[in-house]
């Protein structure tokens, strides 16, 4: 139970998916309802992960209701957890849960810097067990360590107006072929027709799905994202169309989707070049005819979600392939928009960089002196294969490893951040080549280190599921388990 909640918690740290965390919540609380809810400085509770279960008389947009504030303001108050295994002969009584025909709830707080920044809560129809010690261990070290990020995501929200200032949508860029894609959003965002959002991984792909979702009739609605390439075939479905009660091993209760939670709003489908070719005539169907069919259900219902998806890799080559559908792909590329490397536009990264400095100094709370202009070409010159989620994760190592009033020059980048990679090893005379004994001996260690980096990435990319990456890479996953183990390559702990 608690190693699944950390695979769970490790996932959320990594990839920032909430969805599969709250439901090992639900597993661990015995609940229909899980609530994460972050505290904004107007003390309004503002839901960043849930999930609800069928609850008699509860619908499934009514969320709001089955939130207690006043449960969640006692603890607020107390800075101590709630359990109530059964509301009608507790003291601490929420009408509000009772008319929602909830029987059970506990709430824990989730604390930084002695003050509460949100809130677990948790809520079923049954009368329960009190959760004994071991539970109640478990909800105080996820809420531990949710504490840091739910800051995280206080911080960036309440900057999400301010970085508007410094870019068009929130999208810091100056480069030509980037403002020719921005200049293109607010006519995309009038219509509703799908879009197709090419690029490498890091490029800010979902950054521009989220600003035509902002100027778009939907903005009213919900933003949902799927990654894809996450999850397994069985799971993906249930994730984007939701399931029965009965429907597979472990589905206990009815569960609504991902395009049903959209209903009105964006969804966001990213890495679709990982759907399987089953799933792609589902979404088919959806771009088609507006329809889902639950796993499980005979009925389909009728959803209005505008979709746009995302790959990291070449779909006309996929489509020659057979790895993608055809009639999908042109379903899907009504409107497709490229977005370049960093290494393509390389005149953002001083803004960038000045940009990210400033965000993460504000938020670790450290005054830096500036950065050099020797700095900043260093990095101009670099090729980036991680794209500006590589550089922003770079520059917030910068912020945490400086003291405070630092001026960033060449000497300090040199000490703090890594090399720019094998290129400007070679070019500087860094590269050390005495260890190889013969050039078979160098050959045969460049490759290994190549095709190594190539199976690292590869892995990465598929969040380390062996069959999907094997897919990917159009190989057999004995055959990649068997060059994982002569490199060296281990799925890492969690």
């Amino acid at each position: 139970m608690e190693s699944q909640l950390l695979q769970s918690l490790n996932n959320f740290l990594r990839k920032q998916e909430l969805q599969p965390l709250v439901e090992q919540i639900a597993g661990i609380g015995n609940s229909e309802v899980v609530e994460i809810r972050l505290m904004n400085p107007e003390f309004d509770w503002v839901p960043i992960g849930r999930l609800l279960n069928k609850v008699k008389n509860l619908p499934s947009d009514s969320y709001d209701s089955a939130f207690s504030r006043a449960v969640a303001e006692r603890v607020v108050a107390t800075q101590r957890y709630v359990d109530v295994a059964d509301i009608s002969s507790s003291m601490l009584r929420s009408q509000s849960l009772a008319e929602q025909a909830l029987k059970s709830f506990a709430c824990f707080p989730i604390i930084t810097a002695g003050r509460v920044i949100g809130a677990l809560f948790i809520a079923s129809s049954y009368v329960r067990d009190p959760l004994n010690e071991t539970r109640l261990g478990i909800f105080a070290r996820l809420c531990t360590t949710l504490a840091y990020f739910c800051e995280r995501e206080r911080y960036f929200s309440r900057e999400s107006l301010a970085r508007q200032q410094d870019g068009r949508y929130g999208i810091v860029s100056v480069n030509t072929a980037m403002q020719q894609i921005l200049d293109l959003l607010p006519r995309i965002a009038r219509s509703a027709a799908p879009v197709l959002i090419s690029g490498e991984t890091g490029t800010g792909k979902e950054l521009l799905a989220q600003a035509i979702h902002r100027l778009s009739d939907r903005k009213s609605k919900r933003f949902v994202t799927v990654h894809c390439g996450a999850l397994s075939e069985t799971l993906l479905e249930s994730e984007l169309f939701g399931h029965v009660k009965g429907a597979f091993t472990g589905a206990d209760s009815d569960r609504q989707g991902s395009f049903g939670l959209a209903d009105g709003g964006t969804i966001f489908l990213d890495e679709i070049t990982t759907a399987s070719p089953e799933l792609q005539v589902k979404l088919l169907r959806v771009l088609e005819y507006g329809e889902i069919r639950p796993v499980g259900s005979p009925q389909s219902r009728h959803v209005d979600v505008r979709v746009i998806v995302a790959g990291n890799e070449d779909l006309p080559v996929l489509v020659e392939q057979h790895r993608f559908r055809r009639d999908l792909f042109y379903r899907l590329q009504v409107v497709d928009l490229q977005v370049p490397p960093l290494r393509e536009r390389r005149d953002d990264i001083p803004l960038l960089v000045r940009h990210f400095l400033k965000l993460y100094a504000e938020f670790y709370g450290k005054k830096l002196a500036g950065i050099s202009d020797d700095v900043v070409q260093d990095l101009q010159e670099r090729e980036w294969d991680g794209n500006v989620r590589q550089l922003k994760n770079m520059i917030e190592k910068l912020v945490i490893l400086c003291d405070a009033d630092t001026f960033v020059d060449i000497d300090v980048a040199a000490r703090l951040l890594p090399a720019g990679g094998p290129q400007q090893a070679v070019e500087s005379g860094r590269a050390d080549f005495g260890r190889f004994q013969s050039y078979r001996h160098f050959k045969e260690a460049s490759l290994h280190n190549l095709e190594r980096d190539f199976l690292l990435q590869a892995l990465e990319q598929c969040y380390w599921n062996e069959s999907r990456t094997a897919r990917k890479l159009q190989m057999v996953r004995s055959t990649l388990l068997n060059r994982m183990k002569v490199l060296g390559i281990s799925k890492p702990s969690t």
